[in-house]
């Protein structure tokens, strides 16, 4: 599947713009060979949903803890966010260090309300203490310690996050394509990989979310990558109870997601020589389907 493999000991920002094709790249790619091509050109800007913020959030509060502080900003407890329109202006006024009068006029109030004014301060003071680091309110984080304690008081969660390696960069050649791939893998032990996930359902339907959301390519992705043949997930609910359990993918399931990563790296090759109009097959015209 893969040759020429290289490990490399570089940071989570310095992995994003190195060379080569993620898993997330052939996710964009069956979205849009267009919108894949936009990435690749420099012209595309993901916009992160909640669910995916949480994550990478929690990703880095478990595995790497001591670079939450670097990355991410609590904001205060009880400090009040602006609502409209004209509130994010009146905080941009007192980012400015605009005095109250030239401050409402600036933010267009038809009057000024000092209330307003005095309650926004607070939240402007946070912003530049923040930075730029990754705003996270005070509630997400008691959900985050509270996901946090689920997943270490499991043992066999534990156990995993205590044996292996984290974020562990690799990059390798496609060897069908001729493609450079990269992944960045969450935990890697003597024999396998392990992923973390949060879910937004109750735990045990994390089965089904399994190949739809094609997680079985992606764990394949990076037991190739490693030159393992065991992967196992570590999926922790971000809601509720924040309940937490692992699974491991069966050896036929990881075939199977080899042949799905397969398949998309030779429908990106394919797009990419006729200036990504080809928008690939389904994989059941590559010889598997779901049972």
């Amino acid at each position: 599947m893969y040759t020429d493999f290289e490990r490399h000991n570089v940071s989570q920002e310095e992995y994003f713009e190195m060379d080569g094709i993620s898993n997330s790249d052939v996710s964009l790619f069956e979205r849009s060979p267009l919108l894949y091509k936009s990435k690749v050109d420099g012209m595309w800007e993901n916009n992160t949903s909640t669910p995916m913020r949480i994550g990478s959030a929690f990703d880095c509060l478990l595995l790497e803890p001591s670079l939450f502080d670097d990355r991410y900003y609590v904001m205060p407890s009880g400090v009040q966010e602006p609502t409209t329109d004209l509130q994010h202006l009146l905080v941009e006024a007192i980012l400015l260090d605009m005095e109250p009068a030239e401050g409402f006029a600036y933010a267009g109030y038809k009057r000024p309300d000092p209330k307003s004014w005095e309650r926004l301060k607070p939240w402007a003071a946070a912003l530049t203490e923040r930075g730029s680091r990754e705003a996270i309110s005070w509630r997400e984080y008691e959900g985050l310690k509270n996901m946090l304690d689920s997943t270490t008081g499991n043992p066999a969660a534990s156990e995993t996050i205590n044996e292996t390696e984290h974020q562990v960069v690799f990059t390798a050649t496609h060897v069908a394509s001729g493609l450079r791939v990269k992944g960045m893998l969450d935990m890697l032990g003597e024999d396998y990989v392990c992923d973390l996930k949060t879910t937004g359902e109750d735990v045990y339907k994390f089965p089904s979310k399994l190949y739809r959301y094609n997680y079985d390519r992606q764990i394949a992705h990076y037991c190739a990558l490693a030159g393992v043949d065991y992967a196992r997930f570590i999926v922790v609910e971000r809601e509720g109870l924040n309940e937490c359990d692992c699974f491991e993918l069966t050896h036929d399931r990881l075939e199977a997601g080899k042949k799905k990563m397969d398949a998309a790296l030779m429908d990106i090759k394919r797009s990419q020589a006729d200036g990504f109009k080809y928008r690939g097959h389904h994989y059941t015209n590559h010889g598997w389907r779901l049972i």
